[in-house]
């Protein structure tokens, strides 16, 4: 029988939708040519070759920061009720998952956004096209981890608001944005991509005071062990709320 080159075959079976889409799956290292892995997309096979494709475990960027944030910290997710605010794709919660949350609830502005095998997570809740700034809590019991990780508006614009649903003591690990607190003039003249510097750490340090007028305490705060998506080099800060409610609230 008739020999083929494997990336066409990788096509022609169904297992590929083009042939450069099969070149990337023969790069990643994910086909295998009777069970052996094969390395280039020139080489023939013949039809009583037994083509497949390992699945990719899908990952979002978020997920390593989230990561390397919680390890750096070392905070425990497990058995917490969690809430996750700019949930996205949901890096942050399949983290917190990962690492035994009980619950998660996701608020995101935008919607479909949000991983299917999240989505259907009996472990997720999911609030989309909702601001957090007026959510209203949706279990009996608070939360005591907050992820946070929004853009196009300063971090301290929720905060507030996410230290009022944790319970009290509870913490956040929130991500710090450089260029959504420099300001526009600012980050204009860097087209959004704010250098290592004076502008930089000014910027982040009135976000940490800020934080500190809120009632927060500030535990620590760390750079993010994978930089945005323009290359910004963003921080993570880890907040408790107070032990107590102002107010008697």
């Amino acid at each position: 029988m008739r020999r083929v080159r494997l990336d066409r075959a990788l096509v022609a079976g169904g297992l590929a939708r083009s042939r450069s889409h099969a070149a990337r799956l023969i790069a990643e290292g994910r086909v295998l040519v009777n069970r052996a892995p094969a390395l280039s997309a020139a080489r023939l096979v013949a039809p009583s070759d037994v083509l497949s494709v390992v699945a990719s475990r899908w990952r979002p960027r978020g997920a390593a920061k989230l990561e390397g944030a919680l390890d750096t910290f070392d905070i425990d997710p497990s058995g917490r009720i969690c809430l996750d605010v700019g949930a996205s794709t949901g890096g942050f919660t399949m983290v917190l998952l990962e690492r035994g949350a009980e619950c998660v609830v996701c608020v995101d502005v935008g919607r479909g956004q949000l991983a299917e095998s999240l989505r259907h997570d009996p472990r997720v809740e999911v609030y989309e096209r909702t601001d957090i700034r007026a959510f209203v809590w949706p279990l009996p019991e608070a939360p005591t981890l907050a992820v946070v990780d929004v853009s196009f508006i300063s971090v301290l614009g929720v905060l507030d608001q996410v230290a009022s649903l944790l319970a009290p003591g509870g913490e956040a690990v929130v991500l710090v944005k450089p260029q959504f607190e420099v300001g526009r003039q600012i980050a204009s003249r860097y087209r959004g991509v704010i250098p290592l510097g004076p502008e930089r750490d000014e910027a982040l340090g009135r976000v940490r005071d800020a934080m500190g007028s809120m009632g927060l305490v500030v535990l620590g705060s760390c750079p993010s062990s994978v930089p945005g998506a323009e290359g910004n080099v963003e921080e993570f800060v880890w907040l408790r709320a107070p032990s107590e409610r102002s107010g008697g609230g």
